[in-house]
């Protein structure tokens, strides 16, 4: 919730007066150098390619694609260049700014068979009145969030009928208050005086003074009108968030609310994770439209990872598995490693002082400084270390006066370990092991998990009746809504081989006696083992390279010798090793490396010497599939390694493939992602990948890094999303597609992931720009149509078949193609839920496709086909997956990059001039080898 002056409240997404507000230009000044391209249109396919050819004397621009180097004052100036004067619409790229809109809902599906579906979801009807007062608090002295609530109350219930005339206003527990009523407090509003309860009875209690001012009017109109589809291009955010905080008021009070999630207090069905880590259930609760012109309370079963409240060196004692005795010792920590874990550990948790009685001071750690024993500091004009200060002055011995002290992260004072305690607070990072028991935990079947949204939703519409009904005329049904959907037929795949066409069933299809569309051949490959011969013998290494050759010429591919070379090496020799094998075979195809298990050092090692250095494709294997090979181990390893090699291994079939790919395609996908909780240096990845052939087979990507963060004028810091220096990255895969299909695509379909719903207007203003910008850049009035769709993945949406007949496997989930175009989309725009893969275990999440920008003109049948045969042709399995394939390789392309960074580098005891410095540290690190960049690397 957005917090400030005057106006608070308001949605934090910027509205598009706002974005239009300011003048800056929208392209960067700054051009590359560039160079002239001319090819001549031969290659292979050429029955596909003959109708779309270019002439000869056609020349493409190309350039080379500078890192991200401007930092922060680049993306700082991104919000600056939102409102340019022309942004581009339609193929002749002309639409103004100001007349911004989202493409119109063309129609519904028709195609597929229709399906009764139950969806979370659950009628909310409106208040009475057109319109919600709102209110600013302001609480002073400044108290932590977590007493507000309690502040609040006791200033209700002493000033109930003097500030709030006996109305019940609802509190989103920070600085924002809502009500139907128009509070008695004036123009300059009203001061109120409340004294909290101290928790120490040796304490006074503490004063505190409530300032509640008027803010604003939320009216309702607009969010009627939007639901009816007259408000075009307004989006009521503020409308929908007031309805949000009011249907929170009464749960939060009564439970833990965690963003938009409400959590029960541990209890008997929280679950043990390790590590002084609690699994804490509950359910999460947002306000939407939707298509049936009223608004709806999406409700979902949720479950976050909580800190559990104990003493700061029992934490540490589960964290290292270590005994009391332990706690004193005096090297404990000396080991780099284990230090390294410590500061993991405990750098960024949040603690209380447990030393002062019932007076709980709470803060974040900051530093680890020396142990009690040691650590000194002047005190009354002498130096005393912090063991005899606890002495001195509280009376306290400590039992560990060798474990180091912490500080805040701006303050000096330190603090022993054994004085604080953990507070329970939520744990956003996680080890794998804990991540595999929270799946187990949480991964319900369907029907199980369609009866306890239901459980939820009738709790909280019984927590709230009352509240609702009588302070805002208000009503919550707690049946989720009934939903129409179509189970779109399953594409048509082309393999290799005889009888080469496969129609899918249940999202997945059998390989067996089949080949590939079309495979590889295979002349020089090596095996290295990253460990001692005893542990993997070359008998075995050998039976494995005979299966391999037998299993890959049954798929398809054409190996046609034995291994060059057999090696062994020491995990921490990967370089050398690998530049040898190089050096000594240059026309090495891939390596296999052998791994004695699955620590992720030596594989992020294994491929940054890979993919930066060499240039070599690598396929990691664990020691015990070599020991004892397994055919269709070695199928699947097969599938990556034709994918990487340039082989395909299945296409949509030509006769049966969507409509728009009856001319050159190029099919983008992008994503943006963000470094682990609580690094706050390391930068974000955008990668970016294209399709390069007629097919939409085979892609290639870009990577770059670019700044987390960036500075608002409020000094606040806010997540950067929008993909940097957009415009060249897109020049460049159009150039790559020019170059191997020898043609250039007619239309742009353009899918982005990671992007929520309030940044649509930011990445339909600069993205869509930038994507246009580096078509008009090209030679020739280069102008393909733009289709941009937004994916998300990242929401609450469930959907349940209403027909026992209809639920697919085991887990009882809706079947592979299930979409959904209807009731619960928004009210007029171009959206659709499609669940395009098979529920293996828990309930199926679909994916959420909305289109920012049409060009083309889709159908809805049409988008809805193209976007789920895109799932199909995925090149690491014979299933279908949740989103198409080019932003699944846009995820895997941003992860390899992780592995590329040498973090080292920024976290070498000093910070970093600045956020450019990083960036060229980074873009140097995971920069690609030219030729290796030009293939699938990443599958």
């Amino acid at each position: 919730m957005p917090k400030g002056g005057r106006g608070r409240g308001r949605a934090k997404g910027k509205g598009r007066a706002q974005l239009l507000a300011h003048g800056e230009s929208l392209c960067p000044a700054r051009r590359p150098d560039i160079s002239l391209v001319a090819e001549q249109p031969t290659g292979e396919d050429d029955d596909e390619k003959s109708a779309h050819k270019v002439p000869s004397n056609k020349e493409i621009v190309t350039e080379k694609t500078a890192g991200s180097l401007e930092g922060a004052t680049a993306v700082t100036q991104v919000e600056e260049q939102l409102s340019q004067a022309t942004l581009t619409s339609s193929v002749g790229y002309t639409k103004r700014a100001e007349e911004l809109q989202f493409p119109r809902r063309p129609g519904y599906g028709k195609i597929g068979r229709p399906i009764n579906l139950h969806a979370n979801f659950f009628a909310l009807s409106l208040p009475r009145n057109d319109f919600i007062y709102h209110y600013d608090v302001t609480i002073t002295p400044e108290a932590v969030k977590h007493v507000h609530r309690e502040i609040m109350e006791l200033v209700y219930k002493k000033y109930a009928g003097e500030a709030f005339g006996k109305a019940r206003p609802a509190f989103d527990g920070s600085r924002n208050l809502y009500t139907m009523k128009d509070l008695p407090v004036g123009r300059d509003g009203v001061k109120l005086v409340v004294a909290l309860p101290s928790r120490d009875e040796k304490r006074e209690k503490r004063g505190f003074t409530v300032s509640i001012k008027f803010a604003a009017k939320i009216y309702l109109k607009e969010l009627k009108e939007f639901l009816s589809g007259k408000g075009a291009g307004t989006r009521p955010q503020d409308s929908l968030m007031t309805l949000d905080i009011i249907l929170r008021h009464i749960p939060s009070f009564k439970f833990e609310s965690v963003g938009k999630g409400i959590f029960c207090p541990p209890n008997s069905r929280s679950v043990d994770l390790g590590d002084g880590i609690d699994l804490r259930f509950g359910f999460y609760q947002s306000v939407r439209h939707s298509e049936w012109k009223t608004v709806l309370v999406n409700v979902d079963v949720s479950a976050k990872a909580f800190y559990k409240e104990q003493p700061l060196v029992d934490f540490l004692r589960q964290i290292f598995n270590i005994g009391v005795q332990d706690l004193d010792n005096p090297r404990l920590f000396d080991n780099k490693r284990l230090f390294h874990q410590l500061k993991d550990a405990i750098i960024g948790l949040k603690v209380a002082t447990n030393h002062l009685g019932q007076v709980k001071r709470k803060f974040v750690i900051g530093r680890i400084t020396k142990p009690a024993n040691q650590a000194s500091f002047p005190c009354d004009g002498k130096e005393v270390t912090v063991a005899d200060y606890m002495k001195q002055k509280y009376g306290i011995t400590l039992r560990y006066p060798n474990l180091p002290c912490v500080t805040r992260p701006t303050q000096y004072a330190q603090f022993p370990l054994e004085v604080l305690d953990v507070v329970p607070c939520v744990r956003k990072k996680i080890t794998d092991d804990q991540k595999v028991k929270m799946i187990k935990q949480t991964a319900r079947p369907a029907k199980q998990r369609e009866e306890d949204i239901k459980s939820w939703a009738e709790k909280l519409e019984e927590i709230n009746r009352d509240y609702l009904s009588n302070e805002f005329g208000m009503e919550m049904k707690p049946q989720l809504a009934d939903v129409q959907g179509r189970v779109l037929p399953p594409p048509i795949l082309s393999v290799g081989g005889q009888d080469n066409r496969l129609t899918p069933r249940d999202g997945s299809w059998d390989m067996r006696n089949k080949q590939f569309y079309s495979g590889v051949g295979i002349h020089c490959w090596a095996v290295v083992l990253f460990m001692n011969e005893n542990f993997c013998r070359s008998e075995a290494v050998r039976n494995f390279a005979s299966t391999f050759q037998s299993v890959a010429s049954r798929e398809g591919l054409r190996v046609t010798s034995d291994p060059v070379t057999v090696k062994y090496e020491r995990p921490t020799k990967v370089e050398d090793l690998l530049c040898s094998l190089k050096t000594e075979h240059h026309n090495l195809q891939f390596i296999f490396c052998v791994l004695p298990d699955t620590k992720k050092p030596l594989y992020g090692e294994i491929k940054r010497v890979a993919d930066n250095v060499i240039g070599v494709v690598t396929q990691c294997v664990q020691s015990k599939f070599v020991q004892t090979p397994k055919p269709q181990v070695i199928s699947n390893i097969c599938m990556k390694i034709n994918a990487k090699l340039g082989g395909i291994n299945h296409i949509i079939c030509k006769d049966v493939q969507a409509p728009v790919f009856k001319e050159p395609v190029i099919v983008f996908g992008a994503d943006v992602t963000h470094p682990q909780a609580g690094d706050s240096i390391s930068p974000s990845v955008a990668a970016v990948v294209a399709s390069v052939d007629l097919k939409a087979s085979q892609y290639t990507a870009i990577v770059r890094a670019q700044v987390t963060k960036k500075t608002k004028p409020s000094k606040k810091t806010a997540t950067v999303e929008i993909i940097d220096n957009l415009d060249q990255i897109v020049k460049e895969l159009l150039v790559r597609y020019y170059r191997r299909a020898k043609c250039k695509p007619t239309k742009i379909l353009f899918y982005r992931d990671g992007v929520s719903e309030g940044q649509f207007e930011q990445v339909y203003m600069y993205e869509l720009r930038a994507i246009q910008k580096a078509c008009m850049e090209l030679p020739g009035k280069y102008r393909p149509g733009i289709t941009l769709v937004v994916v998300q993945k990242r929401h609450h949406a469930r959907f349940f078949c209403a027909d026992a007949a209809d639920r697919s496997g085991k887990a009882g989930n809706i079947p592979a193609g299930t979409a959904v175009d209807r009731g619960v989309v928004h009210p007029y725009e171009f959206d659709f839920y499609l669940c395009s893969h098979f529920g293996i275990q828990g309930t199926s999440r679909p994916t959420h496709y909305h289109v920012l920008h049409d060009d083309n003109q889709f159908t809805a049948d049409h988008l809805q086909q193209v976007t789920n045969e895109l799932c199909y042709t995925f090149a690491r399995c014979t299933r279908s997956v949740s989103i198409p394939s080019p932003v699944y390789y846009a995820h895997l392309v941003a992860f390899r990059a992780r592995y590329h960074m040498h973090t080292e580098k920024f976290y070498n005891g000093r910070k970093p001039k600045s956020q450019e410095e990083i960036l060229r540290i980074v873009n140097d690190d995971i920069k690609v080898e030219e030729k290796h960049s030009h293939t699938m690397y990443f599958t």
